[in-house]
This record gives structure tokens, sequence and C-alpha cells, in this order.
């Protein structure tokens, strides 16, 4: 039981210095591929980029496919069979509200294992700016992944906190498409 909590405990650390690194190093590289003043500055958060949020889900969509793999091999050619929709005009708010809806499912996913929910970001104003959505991407990402470690304790899980550049910046429409997909995703494991 000991060994179990120092574990624990351990990967809660590992999952934080993970997600301050990944904000750190992922910001220079694909701050330069936007324009800092078209999807969102904050004065306490800085620059924050679709494509930074993209890649936090695309690491969710990882982790996901990993448990579907592992957990739910029957489900795998449906969720496979799941592709993106295109979206237009799609500002942060939108993609706030949309991951927050995803946030439910995965809480809804966690209380499995007794798992708290996970924090919800609040908003700084009446619209969600960039940084706020990438936070609560960075929820959905942590709250699933310590759901992983809660079912297979043993493992490591540092590889769905990787890195990701774009040749092209994401856009919002490309990050709600991508949150819509994981939700549709999600669904299935829930059922």
């Amino acid at each position: 039981m000991c060994s179990y909590n120092i574990s624990k405990k351990l990967f809660g650390y590992y999952i934080v210095v993970l997600i301050i690194s990944f904000s750190f190093l992922s910001s220079h590289v694909v701050a330069k591929q936007d324009n800092n003043k078209i999807h969102g500055y904050s004065n306490l958060y800085g620059v924050v980029t679709p494509s930074q949020v993209y890649a936090l889900l695309e690491n969710y969509n990882v982790a996901l496919l990993h448990y579907v793999k592992t957990h739910k091999r029957s489900l795998l050619g449906k969720v496979k069979a799941e592709k993106l929709v295109v979206f237009k005009n799609k500002k942060p708010e939108d993609v706030f509200v949309i991951l927050n809806k995803l946030s439910s499912k995965v809480d809804k996913l966690t209380r499995r294992v007794k798992q708290k929910p996970m924090t919800r970001v609040k908003r700084e104003k009446a619209k969600a700016i960039p940084a706020e959505v990438f936070l609560q991407a960075g929820n959905n990402l942590d709250a699933f992944v310590q759901y992983m470690h809660s079912i297979e304790v043993d493992k490591s899980w540092g590889q769905f906190y990787t890195n990701r550049t774009y040749s092209v910046g994401k856009t919002p429409d490309n990050v709600y498409a991508l949150v819509d997909l994981l939700l549709r995703k999600t669904n299935y494991i829930l059922s």
C-alpha cells in the first residue's frame, strides 16, 4: 500500500512537470507560425495558439486509442471509423463550450474509478480566450491519463505528453473539429 501511494504521488509530480515543460517548449516553436494577436494574447498567459491546443488534444486522441486497443477492443473499428468534420467560423468561445462537453464525458468515465471531477477553467471575461481553452484541454488530457493510470498502475504515461508541431498553424475551426471528433469517440467508450 505504501509503495502504491508513493508511485501515485510521483506520478502526479511527473504529470505536472510534463505539462509545464510542454507549455514552455511548444510555445516558442508554434508561436512563430501564428500571428500573436489573431488568436489570442493574455497578459497573464502570454501567447497561446490554436496549434498548441490542437497538440494537447492529439495527445488525448492517442491516449484514447490506446485505451480502446487495450480495454475496449470490440469498439476499435467504430472508433477508428470516426472522421473529422469541417467547421467554419469557430471562435475560442465555441471551442471552450464543446471542450467542456468533452470534460463532462471524461468525468463520467473517471467516476467509474472514483476519480474526482477534473478542474474546470473559469473564463476571465464573458468569452473564453485561447489560454483558457488550452488549460481546459490540458485538464482533459490529465484526467484521462490519470484514469488510465488507475486501471494500469504499473505503466508509465509520459508518451501521451509529447510536443507536436505543424507545418501550417491550426485555427479554432481545426481545434473545434478535433474536439467534436474526440467527443464522438469518447461516447463510444461510455456506452
